[in-house]
């Protein structure tokens, strides 16, 4: 095969290329850069199409006809790709239509000159044909428009180059090989220039040449998604994280990382240059675990601590593996989250936390116990009641009622601060229901008999359940209290059980104010609810029912209510079973 047959092929192959590449980027025109370079490479594969022509004609003046068509063509392509650059990166503002227009403007003039170069002779002298290959001597006109628009291009690489480097891994991948696609045939021509090679094998290597800048165009579109603004977006996301972000690969180098990942190991002399390329071992020497993660490209998770002391900040590190379509590990990513000031809230926490639990010790001794005494006093002088005046009478039932309601509150509190702590724990065993009702009522009696609540006790004496006795009885006292609170005087309060399957079922029943629908969903929501007064100006704390819940839970059974604002209540709760 001849010369002229071999780059009459490779240019028809890097002619298809362009063509195909120019049809993808029209058609993706909405995409930063994709209308210019569709003109580009329209520009080039009209180049290349001369060329195509000027080689395959017989005459001077056929040749020369097909090389003033491919240098025009060639000489647009300068300003569009200035064009695709300037929106590729983002600095669209530079590009209106007056300035454009100038400067294609330009570039006509240039191209005008080209097509009366046969009446002036500013450009070229000496054409002939030398081996079939179009021969001419260039003016020194033509080499000064010749080198500034080498310069325009250099300008314009330059420019893709710094914007490069402040580019995510993606886009920097996709900004080489539209550089090379550039560069490449710059430099071709320059080499031309210094040592010329034979026409002949000069219009070779050009073809092969175009194709090379053809193929990079491909690979920058097909395997790194040029003119796709998706890929770019995540890759500039994943620059601007907070979290950073380190990719190594399966030999243990660093491949990718993001910004806050490159400030993260500014301490240890890594500059952004630098971290690419560093090894995993030496890189995380100072944490085995970490290393040792990414070497076997494991998963795992841990904390770390970077800088000194006072200046500390405490990371949690996720490494991931990185799996191919074939499942083979590729490498890892590590996450790094910094949660210094996490940290440092857990720790204010703790300590109020461990102050909370003082507090709560001191009540429970210091308050508790004494109100335990003063109830039991109550309790031995409850038997010297009848031999008490009216006046002394009604003094000692309301001393017995504060002294009963106060122990009751801080028992509830207690309670309730054990069960949000975790240290809360009950022994089960069978137990029979109607006297823990019987006993909790008589707790209440005082307290009834002043605003003349009966509180029936109708569970029946065979029904047991398997809880805490302790909690059970709290539980009734809670619930018999809030009945007797808002039920009128004269009203009654009921206690019954049915039995299931597995569950017993106890209710509380009252024929009070009832609860609007509203207040009803607040009352089992995980936070006290503010106490409402009673029916005769009672108050409380308004945590009570939040005992019952987690006494109940804990006891494994269920606690609800049903009720209507003048209609009473109704709560229930279930517990298990004592089974024959």
């Amino acid at each position: 095969m001849t010369y002229l047959t071999i780059d009459l092929v490779v240019m028809a192959i890097s002619t298809v290329i362009t063509v195909f590449i120019g049809i993808y980027a029209y058609e993706n025109r909405r995409e930063h850069g994709a209308r210019y370079l569709a003109w580009v490479m329209l520009f080039d594969s009209l180049n290349s199409c001369g060329s195509i022509f000027e080689r395959i004609s017989d005459t001077l003046t056929e040749k020369l006809y097909w090389f003033n068509f491919n240098q025009s063509a060639h000489i647009f392509t300068i300003p569009y790709f200035l064009f695709f650059v300037l929106e590729y990166v983002g600095q669209q503002r530079l590009l209106r239509s007056s300035k454009i227009f100038a400067i294609l403007i330009y570039f006509a003039l240039w191209v005008s000159l080209i097509w009366t170069d046969s009446y002036h002779h500013l450009l070229r002298y000496d054409i002939k044909l030398q081996e079939d290959v179009l021969t001419f001597s260039s003016t020194g006109l033509s080499v000064c428009l010749n080198i500034f628009g080498f310069m325009a291009l250099f300008a314009a690489l330059c420019y893709l180059g710094v914007y490069s480097g402040r580019s995510g891994s993606l886009a920097r991948k996709q900004m080489v090989w539209i550089w090379l696609s550039v560069t490449l045939p710059i430099l071709w021509v320059i080499v031309g220039l210094v040592n010329p090679l034979p026409p002949i094998l000069w219009g070779l290597y050009t073809a092969v040449i175009n194709g090379i800048m053809g193929l990079c165009l491909f690979l920058a579109i097909f395997k790194y998604k040029l003119l796709k603004t998706l890929p770019i977006a995540k890759d500039q996301v994943v620059e601007m994280m907070l979290d950073g972000v380190l990719v190594a690969d399966e030999t243990g180098a660093v491949i990718d990382s993001n910004a806050s990942a490159r400030r993260l190991f500014a301490g240890r002399a890594v500059s952004s240059a630098e971290l690419a390329g560093r090894s995993i071992e030496k890189l995380l020497a100072p944490w085995p675990q970490w290393r040792n993660a990414c070497e076997r490209m494991q998963q795992d998770e841990l904390e770390i601590e970077i800088g000194e002391k006072e200046q500390s900040r405490v990371y949690t590190v996720k490494v991931v593996p990185l799996h191919s379509a074939s499942k083979r590990k590729l490498g890892t990513v590590s996450v790094m989250s910094d949660i210094t000031e996490n940290r440092r809230r857990y720790e204010q926490m703790e300590q109020l936390n461990r102050l909370k639990d003082e507090l709560f010790a001191i009540v429970s001794h210091d308050i508790r116990d004494p109100l335990a005494v003063l109830l039991n006093l109550t309790e031995m002088l409850e038997e010297e009641r009848p031999r008490l005046s009216e006046e002394s009478g009604e003094v000692f039932d309301a001393v017995k009622e504060k002294v009963t309601n106060a122990y009751a509150m801080v028992e509830n509190l207690l309670e309730w601060a054990r069960s949000q702590r975790g240290g809360m724990t009950l022994h089960a065993r069978s137990i029979v229901l109607s006297s823990v009702v019987q006993e909790a009522a008589k707790l209440l009696q005082s307290k009834s008999e002043v605003k003349h609540i009966r509180i029936r006790n109708e569970v029946r004496d065979n029904i047991q359940v398997c809880t805490d006795r302790e909690a059970v009885s709290l539980i009734l006292r809670n619930l018999l209290s809030n009945a007797v609170k808002y039920t009128k005087p004269g009203g009654v309060v009921c206690v019954d059980a049915e039995e299931t399957d597995e569950k017993v079922v106890v209710t509380v029943r009252d024929n009070g104010v009832g609860i609007g629908p509203e207040r009803m969903k607040l009352l089992f929501g995980g936070a006290p609810v503010g106490s409402f007064s009673g029916t005769l100006g009672e108050r409380g704390t308004g945590i009570g029912l939040l005992v019952c819940k987690e006494l109940v839970q804990r006891s494994g059974g269920e606690i609800g209510v049903n009720s209507a604002p003048g209609e009473g209540s109704m709560f229930y709760f279930s517990l298990p079973r004592v089974i024959s």
